[in-house]
């Protein structure tokens, strides 16, 4: 009789054995240490002549800026678009809040970009950290027009900023985590469009049935 070797062992176990901890240690290796979020997203952004709200989530980056960390900046990607979306000169929001544990910060929390500066829309909180986790939804409404909504079609997002780098580094000089993100990008449609008319009218027909 020919003696097995252990290696020989492993190799004559069932194919569904072998499956099974083949996913068993994938698994180990693919799992989530903890309940920490992944990198930032940014979602949801909209944005009105009169109003801005986006839902934030992840962890913040390891590495903070330089200057302005409790700083997020909203840049047009053509970062000196003139005319562009943030329309006056640092703008304040009459309110603003963020539904998440973070703080919000009270006075110059929400406002446009100076002339001289570029083209975003800056949003301050009290403080934020390296590896902190943020989840929650970022508002502001001003009482008469503060955005063109027509001259932007996505937000770079940047965190904090560097202002030995000047004009540019007030705005473009800080971490980048979020590239792109899309404004608008699914507007709810209003009652009066051809597609909520159709709707009703099909709702209307189901009813005389």
């Amino acid at each position: 009789m020919t003696a097995i070797l252990p290696h020989q062992q492993m190799n004559a176990a069932s194919p569904a054995r072998l499956t099974l901890q083949i996913l068993a240690f994938g698994g180990s290796l693919c799992s989530p240490a903890g309940t920490a979020k992944a990198a930032l997203t940014f979602s949801n952004l909209k944005l009105t002549s009169v109003s801005f709200s986006v839902d934030i989530l992840g962890t913040m980056p390891a590495t903070p800026p330089v200057d302005s960390k409790g700083v997020f900046y909203f840049v047009n990607p053509v970062s000196n678009a003139s005319p562009g979306f943030a329309r006056g000169n640092f703008a304040e929001s009459d309110s603003r809040s963020f539904i998440g544990a973070q703080s919000f910060r009270t006075s110059f929390g929400m406002r446009t970009g100076g002339l001289n500066f570029g083209d975003y829309l800056v949003a301050a909180f009290e403080g934020l950290s390296p590896g902190e986790v943020i989840e929650g939804t970022l508002s502001g409404r001003w009482a008469s027009a503060a955005f063109d909504v027509s001259q932007v079609s996505s937000l770079n997002v940047f965190w904090g900023s560097n202002e030995s780098l000047g004009y540019s580094g007030a705005t473009t000089g800080g971490v980048l985590v979020g590239d792109h993100i899309p404004v608008n990008a699914n507007p709810a449609p209003e009652a009066s469009s051809p597609l909520m008319l159709g709707l009703t009218g099909l709702l209307t027909l189901r009813r005389r049935r």
